[in-house]
């Protein structure tokens, strides 16, 4: 069990390890996850696990009882982003971004760390990278993208960090808000 144990905790950092690394919840029965807490690598292995024979358990109650657990988490981390980008934007920093015009470009040469975004908005427009230009539409046009969408993709695909909220709480006159990279 050990030795298979050690091959899946291979496995599992090889999947989860990059610039962000997800919290991983055990489930299983008492000695197994103590046997696997014994192999571990994975940095964000959470201390609390779902005692329970996960087979016993549908998929959905598996993963409200994780998503229990992880919540909490990904609320601080979302607090501290946010957290971070206002005392970047009080203290005038440049690295501070608030507007699609300036984070699309960013998102797409790189540069966005962190993003935060409305769940639901939608702004419609292009983005030409060779003129660096971003052009917005009120109303969805030929050829137009959702720019907020287009920064969310390239922000995670430059291994950025997108954190989705509600638009109330974002900060105040920010169409969304990121922090840039340099």
């Amino acid at each position: 069990i050990i030795r298979f144990f050690r091959s899946l905790d291979i496995v599992v950092r090889d999947l989860l390890t990059g610039s962000q690394q997800p919290p991983l919840v055990l489930a299983g029965i008492d000695y197994l996850r103590g046997l696997y807490r014994q192999v571990n690598q994975y940095n964000a292995l959470v201390d609390e696990e779902i005692v329970n024979d996960p087979e016993a358990l549908t998929t959905q109650a598996l993963h409200e009882r994780a998503w229990a657990i992880v919540e909490p988490i990904f609320t601080q981390a979302r607090q501290d982003a946010l957290d971070a980008y206002q005392h970047l934007a009080g203290s005038g920093d440049q690295r501070a971004a608030h507007t699609i015009e300036a984070i699309a470009p960013a998102a797409y040469f790189q540069q966005v760390d962190t993003l935060l975004l409305p769940r639901t908005a939608v702004q419609w427009g292009a983005f030409d990278a060779e003129a660096n230009r971003v052009t917005l539409h009120p109303e969805r046009q030929p050829g137009d993208q959702d720019l907020i969408d287009f920064a969310a993709l390239h922000t995670l695909l430059n291994g950025g960090t997108v954190y989705p909220m509600a638009p109330a709480t974002l900060p105040a006159g920010a169409q969304l808000a990121a922090i840039l990279r340099y």
